[in-house]
């Protein structure tokens, strides 16, 4: 009697039963690589995935994730480890990505804790292996609470760089980093006045560590007048303290103190013009003059959370364009600027915003290549056009007199079966780009329904600066009321020094009977054409497993 093997599986109404899953075959630097998911069922509120990773040159690795869900929040666990010489040598590597939210009402009503840490054991690991693209890694330890009117948040950061020319001594650790703010209404005065406080301790192993203090009130009002003009008053008081301490026998600790007012009236005159077709106009200039005092960011401020600063559509009437507190937008100043929208009855939809900022001095706390130094700022502007979800092109612009220092452009195009998009971006080099050059590339992508089953796509990403291609790739893909098989490519053209150039490609079957169509987080769980390909596709991503245990119990 010869034993023939077999193959069984629960019936679809089971949602949840230990055995393999769907196995998952690649190809890259590491070889030829085989992934055999197996998940286990541990009980109604927990569940492992091992998924050991097999390669034909570069070592094995064993993947888990591990998921338990309580009565007051969630964790998930996702990590790797094994051995590999991709760094030259038999080393043994991993990650880890973990994180977790609970409910803490018991200490306060809404509040909520978690973390979200993340690990690599070497710079080149995630991307060799490509798991992520990430190049930094940020773990965060919280507690948070949220209101209608004011809300906190205090946090533990830690941040681990996979950048070759970042020097982990330089990279700060911040503990802690709070936020608080409360709003009240004001019957008498009218308005909301608001009062907030941060403040941010950073620590290096080499270098400055500093403090920040900061301590303030906002009120805000608004109204209309009978003739349609809406005016918007408002003004802020804040008290910083800044205090630095260096390594000893570099320099002195140092205090300071900054006082840091502003006061300002926006006006918007909205003109809407109604055709009979239904069709309307909407033209709303807008002017905001902003009052503040000059020499706000003195040499002996420590400016931690201020130094990358981008200036377009989005903070053209915002009261500072610093990104954090240790830096102030200086001097009197006005906003200006036009916006334009046409609503429509037949689908047609089209908006345009341009402006620009004009000082009474020169403003010297933004670097070169922001756009907002001297007594006039470059002219910001934006337009978007799109028809009924068939095609859409927006575009966003950033210039002076003299060049033109941002241009990206973004169209798509979905014609029956076919959807088409594409992408053209220039930006000028700046002191804070990691290139010391211009950027310019184009990307484009496609996809096409051929049948009902198949499904053909393909995307590059080309650098014009060097004439260069980042990468390119293509799918085919069938799928039916039963199961999904995915083909797909990837030339990856980018490299570091233990991550070179890499073709890689692979086959996967999905059973959509046996559960999720979803492929389950872990090694290659973060991989970019992955998201290229399901974005084409239209297929849904998994969601953040504690996000959606609250946005359940919320709903």
């Amino acid at each position: 009697i010869g034993y023939l093997p077999y193959f069984q599986h629960p019936d679809p109404t089971v949602e949840r039963a230990t055995g393999f899953l769907t196995p998952d075959f690649r190809a890259g630097n590491f070889g030829f690589g085989l992934r055999t998911p197996f998940f286990i069922a541990i009980d109604d509120q927990s569940d492992l995935t091992l998924q050991p990773f097999f390669t034909s040159e570069d070592g094995s690795f064993l993947d888990l994730q591990y998921r338990h869900l309580f009565r007051n929040g969630a964790l998930n666990f996702r990590g790797s480890v094994g051995t590999s010489t991709f760094t030259g040598e038999q080393e043994l590597l991993g990650h880890v990505d973990t994180d977790g939210l609970f409910d803490l009402s018991a200490l306060d009503d809404g509040a909520r804790w978690g973390w979200d840490v993340k690990f690599a054991s070497d710079d080149d690991y995630l991307g060799y292996y490509d798991i992520s693209d990430e190049d930094r890694l940020t773990s965060e330890l919280f507690l948070r609470n949220y209101w209608n009117d004011g809300f906190y948040e205090i946090e533990a950061l830690y941040f681990q760089s996979l950048r070759g020319d970042e020097p982990a001594g330089d990279i700060p650790r911040v503990l802690p980093d709070v936020a608080l703010r409360k709003e009240f209404g004001l019957p008498r005065v009218g308005g909301e006045l608001g009062l907030f406080a941060d403040t941010q301790t950073l620590f290096r192993n080499e270098g400055e560590d500093t403090t920040r203090i900061s301590l303030g009130a906002d009120w805000e009002r608004e109204f209309v007048l009978p003739v349609g003009l809406a005016l918007r008053g408002f003004a802020e008081l804040r008290g910083d303290l800044f205090l630095s301490f260096q390594d000893a026998g570099v320099g002195e600790d140092d205090t300071e103190l900054r006082f840091a007012p502003l006061a300002g009236l926006e006006a918007r005159y909205p003109l809407i013009w109604q055709q009979e077709s239904g069709s309307a106009h909407i033209v709303e200039p807008i002017a905001q003059f902003i009052a503040a005092p000059f020499g706000g960011n003195g040499e002996k401020i420590s400016n931690e959370d201020s130094q990358q600063t981008e200036f377009d559509e989005f903070n053209l009437f915002s009261e500072s364009r610093f990104s954090g507190f240790d830096a102030v937008e200086e001097g009197p100043r006005f906003n200006l600027g036009i916006r334009y929208e046409l609503l429509s009855d037949d689908g047609l939809r089209f908006d345009a915003t341009v402006g620009r900022v004009v000082r009474f001095a020169e403003a010297d706390e933004f670097q070169a290549g922001t756009g907002l130094n001297g007594t006039t700022s470059d002219w910001v502007a934006a337009w978007s056009a799109g028809y009924r979800g068939i095609a859409s092109v927006r575009q966003r612009l950033r210039f002076d007199s003299e060049s033109l220092s941002r241009n990206e452009v973004f169209g798509s195009l979905n014609i029956g079966p076919a959807n088409l998009g594409a992408g053209y971006v220039f930006l000028e080099e700046t002191p804070f780009t990691v290139s010391e050059d211009d950027r310019e590339e184009i990307t484009a992508l496609a996809a096409l329904q051929v049948t009902p089953e198949w499904r053909v796509s393909s995307y590059m990403q080309r650098d014009l600066q060097v004439d260069e291609f980042v990468a390119v790739g293509g799918s085919l893909s069938f799928a039916n009321e039963c199961c999904a098989l995915d083909l797909f490519l990837r030339r990856n053209f980018t490299e570091s020094e233990n991550d070179p150039a890499s073709t890689s490609f692979g086959v996967q079957l999905r059973l959509l009977t046996l559960g999720s169509s979803v492929t389950r987080d872990g090694l290659f769980g973060d991989n970019s054409f992955t998201d290229f390909r399901d974005s084409l596709s239209g297929a849904s991503q998994d969601t953040d497993f504690t996000t959606r245990v609250f946005e359940d119990a919320d709903r």
